[in-house]
This record gives C-alpha cells, structure tokens and sequence, in this order.
C-alpha cells in the first residue's frame, strides 16, 4: 500500500525567500514542495508527510513573460505514498456511524466507508455493535481520488474489530472530530452533518458504480509518460540509450550518433568521425561544431531522419520494440528541461516532437506498418 513516487515540480522563489543571510536554496525548495505535494493525493496516491526529499534541481531562471522577480528552479524529488489496492487489510479508527453505515480513518490518508446495506453487514452483530473510536480491521475494495484530495475515499468490508492480530502503522488521534450518536442528534439541528453524510452517500454510489463497470471493462491508464536519458525509468526511449541498430549500410551504437552524422552528407569523412564516437554525448558535441557546414535543408529533413532511425531502433531490437508497445495508448514526453522542440523545455510546454513521434511510430508498429530500411 505504501510507495515511493517521483515527483517533477517548478517551484518559483520570490526575492523574499531568497532575501535572507546564507540561504540554502535546497532547504527553501524542499519545504516548499512540503508544503505543497504533503498531505494530500497526488496522481500516484497520498503523499506521507516528512518524507519528500529533492533528487535534483535546476540553476533556476526568470520565466519569460513574467515581471514579478521569481526564480523558477525545475526540481526533481521522491516521496512515500499511500495508494491502497483492492482487497488490502487496513486498520482504522471509526469516527462515524449513522444510517448510511461506519466511516473509517486510515493514518488521515484514507476514509473508508463501510455500507450499512452491504450483503457482508446485513445481520453482523460484531458489525452493528462498533462505535465511534474503536479500531476496526477493513478491507478495501475500492478506491478514488483526485489530485489535491485531501484523502482517498475507499469503499471496504467490514473484516472484525482490532485484537484479531492484524497490526499495521499507528494511526493518528483524531482528537479533533467529536460526532455525537445518531439518535441524539435531531436532523432539522443538523443540517452540515446531513449534507456530508449525502455527499459521501453520493461519493460511494459512484465508486460502487465505477466498480461495476471494471468488472466488465479494465480502465486503461492514460497518465503521462515522461523519459529522459537522466530518468531511470523509459530511459530506453532517449537518443543516448545503447541500442546498436543497422542502417544505412552501417552499424550504429544509437540514434544520437546517426542523426548527428546526417547533418554532414557532404563530409563523409566526418560522419565516419561522428559515428564512431565512444559516446552519444561526444557524438551530438561533434554534430553541433560550427566548424564544418551542415547541409542546407537540415530543418527541412531532420525530422523524417530522427523517424527513420527510430524506426531502424525500434525494429531491429524486439525487446525495445516490446517496451514501446506497452505503454498501450498513453501520451509520451520527453521530459528535457533545455530543449524546447524534440523535449518539453524548462516551461513544459515545448513542442515535444520526440514524444510526438514515439506516438506515431508505435501505432505503426502496433498496425504493422513500418519497416526497417538497413
């Protein structure tokens, strides 16, 4: 149930944070991320407080457009998450019962409503006889939530009161909720509580209905792929990655090395020098000398180059050609904060056209499509 999640956030620092005698930057964006990524659902669930920490950043800039003297830093940091799945055992404090059923509290990340007219609590004495502030062990069986949530909302079942010997973490007091019982409590008195308990009513109405639905169909993922040759994970989609492919007549270590080579048609001397270059990074530094003249419709042409030695990499290694097709229909960044055209820039609104080509190539693939020219 719980994670570590990566996080990839621009947090800009305003003259006063940066106004103070030996500031560290590190500590000042660290507590801003805190402060805002802690204690709320992120896309990949509830983020733990006290455990977000910077991986990297950026030097910072000043982003264009804007007149306000920030310094924008582009960060990169993990933390734990809370995301449960379906049938995980939890344990919880009740903190309410009335006549829509018993709601749970998980470590303040999860409310777990228990229906009072689900099959599994009809007839339940040990059900029926639990109370506001007693411990309970539950199974979830489904979970929603959206990003800035301040707690996942889960459907369970009811398993026993604690003492069965199921242990999880401590859960926080929760001193300051103080709910009177149901019958003492007179509805037209009532109104905020009646709007909430109709609130939830709704939520687990469609979470239940939600549930019915994968059952028949699995919901697909469509969050965001990023990769970069700097990101452990997707890090094969980069240019950089060691993926030798044929073509041309030649053998090449990546991409990078043949698509720094094409800008040379006319130096064939050179293109050699550049495709046997020990690294992609030596490569794309030779390819970017202003010594020697590229050609004259490089802007022209270099993309249908960069897609024909994808499209060489791609097929000619099935492992990568695999890669590429498990991530069904998900959207593909190319997380580089410093190129603007193939990547998404430091704003992240670069035009991404790796991405966008990753995107088209794989449908080829997947329709059967495109070959390999060696």
């Amino acid at each position: 149930m719980e994670t570590i999640a990566l996080f990839d956030e621009n947090v800009p620092l305003t003259p006063r944070d940066l106004s103070r005698e030996a500031i560290k930057v590190r500590d000042v964006l660290q507590r801003k991320l805190r402060s805002k990524l802690e204690g709320r659902c992120s896309r990949d669930g509830w983020v733990k407080p006290g455990t977000l920490s910077i991986l990297s950043h950026s030097m910072g800039y000043v982003e264009s457009g804007r007149f306000t003297g920030d310094i924008v830093y582009h960060t990169k940091c993990e933390g734990k998450v809370i995301n449960p799945s379906a049938d995980t055992l939890v344990e919880g404090e009740v903190i309410r019962k009335n006549k829509m059923g018993v709601y749970v509290n998980v470590v303040d990340a999860i409310r777990i409503i228990l229906p009072r007219d689900h099959p599994a609590h009809i007839g339940n004495d040990e059900y029926d006889s639990v109370n506001v502030g007693e411990k309970v062990t539950v199974m979830i069986k489904k979970s929603r939530f959206q990003v800035n949530d301040e707690y996942i909302l889960s459907v369970g079942i009811f398993e026993s009161k604690s003492g069965s010997g199921f242990t999880t973490a401590p859960v926080a007091p929760l001193a300051e909720v103080q709910v009177e019982p149901e019958a003492k409590v007179p509805e037209a008195e009532a109104p905020e509580e009646e709007a909430e308990e109709e609130a939830e009513a709704e939520a687990e109405a469609e979470v239940e209905e939600e549930a019915e639905v994968e059952e028949e169909q699995p919901q697909e993922n469509t969050t965001p792929i990023e990769f970069y040759s700097k990101l452990p994970a997707y890090r094969e989609f980069s240019n950089f990655f060691p993926s030798a492919f044929d073509l041309d007549g030649k053998r090449w270590p990546t991409v990078e090395h043949y698509f720094q080579a094409q800008k040379f048609t006319a130096n064939p001397e050179y293109q050699e020098e550049i495709r046997a270059a020990k690294t992609p990074e030596k490569a794309k530094s030779l390819g970017a000398t202003r010594e020697k003249p590229i050609r004259a419709d490089w802007d022209t042409v270099r993309e249908d180059i960069m897609k024909k030695a994808l499209q060489a990499k791609f097929t000619q290694n099935a492992d990568l050609k695999a890669k590429l097709l498990s991530t069904g229909n998900r959207a593909l960044v190319e997380a580089n904060p410093t190129d603007a055209y193939w990547g998404y820039g430091r704003t992240k609104k670069g035009k991404n056209r790796m991405g966008v080509l990753l995107q088209q190539l794989r449908d080829e693939l997947r329709a059967g499509k495109p070959t390999s020219t060696v």
